[in-house]
């Protein structure tokens, strides 16, 4: 049951991946696009990178060389195939 006209995102912290969430929208997308780097500015950490996608799967989590574990985005192997999704 993989939810339809979700944009799923994950958030990179100097190249890791520190979370993920979905927007409904392109809109709320970039809208919490926005609210995250502005976090990131205000807490001065490593640069934030935020990369979306429509369907999670554990390839793109791995891709561009960034193996992304699932303990540390605390998420399980059905979450990641796009059953479910906890923004």
């Amino acid at each position: 049951m993989a939810s339809k006209g979700r944009i799923y995102f994950i958030v990179l912290k100097a190249g890791r991946a520190v979370s993920y969430g979905c927007a409904k929208s392109r809109k709320e997308f970039l809208e919490r696009k926005e609210a995250i780097e502005a976090l990131a500015n205000d807490i001065k950490v490593q640069k934030v990178g935020v990369k979306m996608f429509k369907k999670v799967r554990k390839q793109v989590l791995e891709s561009d060389g960034r193996k992304v574990l699932m303990k540390r985005l605390k998420v399980n192997r059905r979450d990641l195939n796009g059953y479910r999704c906890r923004s």
